[in-house]
């Protein structure tokens, strides 16, 4: 089985190749994960969600404060549409600004040590 590494090195974000999911559907010869075989929605902001599906070893506060591309301490949360929270480092933000399919939520301006209301409306 592949390590978060290598599978990062194959094009896979970091929460994707953190998850055991992912490494399911590999085993089963797939370039998905096991949820997207059962034609489940899973991913992060750039499709407006926050890994509903996430099965790992990360918590949902560690997902938060962790970039789901590289994997570094993320600067900023993002409160993804489906209402949970994705971390991002500032070199991926700009790439969620580019490349999101829909809104992706708020950013919240708090960094990542606090997730509280009034945040603010991300444009964008």
């Amino acid at each position: 089985m592949q390590g978060v590494k290598e599978l990062m090195g194959d094009g896979f974000g970091f929460t994707c190749a953190a998850c055991e999911r992912l490494h399911e559907g590999l085993l089963r010869g797939a370039d998905v994960c096991s949820a997207g075989l059962a034609g489940l929605k899973c991913g992060g902001p750039l499709i407006g969600l926050s890994f509903p599906l996430y099965k790992g070893p990360m918590s949902r506060e560690t997902l938060a404060k962790t970039c789901f591309m590289c994997g570094v301490d993320a600067n900023k949360i993002l409160q993804a549409e489906d209402g949970g929270y994705v971390g991002v480092c500032n070199t991926h933000m700009e790439h969620v600004r580019k490349n999101a399919t829909v809104e992706s939520g708020k950013l919240l301006e708090e960094d990542t040590t606090v997730v509280r209301e009034g945040a603010v409306e991300w444009d964008g």
